[in-house]
């Protein structure tokens, strides 16, 4: 049931997803690991190059720290996008897309980033706390009180 429902939304959301892709041409981006990374707020494209980077660690991270977990996310996700609007929900299921603001983005510790990353790319808030658990698995306890900690600001 759950694959018949991704698939619908897949099928679904598609023509959002291209005028996404369509769109953010226009926006500095790279790529990692198959995943796009997107500047979306015209605000932050000077912040673009410590934004890809410290994303490419944080998915780099997220992937050894919980393999399973990060093979999820990449099913779930095909971009990050840095947004310096708040209010908008970290998971965007229409265009695939997790959206990080700046305080997350570029100010936190890579693997709180990745934490996040991994815990916002679900659809349903459950299998996000499965993921992040995986990866919180990896860490020794200081740490991962600490990560735990620090996402506790957003919740």
């Amino acid at each position: 049931m759950r694959s018949l429902q991704r698939w619908l939304d897949h099928v679904l959301t598609s023509p959002a997803r291209a005028l996404m892709r369509l769109l953010s041409r226009q926006r500095p981006q790279r790529r990692y690991d198959g995943i796009s990374l997107v500047v979306a707020d015209e605000a932050f494209v000077r912040q673009a190059e410590p934004f890809f980077g410290r994303t490419a660690g944080a998915l780099a991270i997220a992937a050894s720290g919980a393999p399973v977990a990060f093979a999820e996310f990449r099913r779930d996700v095909e971009r990050v996008l840095l947004w310096g609007r708040p209010g908008a929900p970290a998971y965007n299921r229409f265009q695939l897309a997790v959206i990080a603001t700046p305080p997350i983005a570029l100010e936190a510790e890579v693997d709180c980033y990745a934490a996040w990353l991994l815990r916002a790319s679900a659809p349903d808030s459950n299998q996000g706390e499965i993921r992040l658990q995986e990866f919180l698995a990896s860490r020794d306890s200081d740490r991962r009180s600490q990560i735990e900690a620090w996402l506790s600001n957003f919740a």
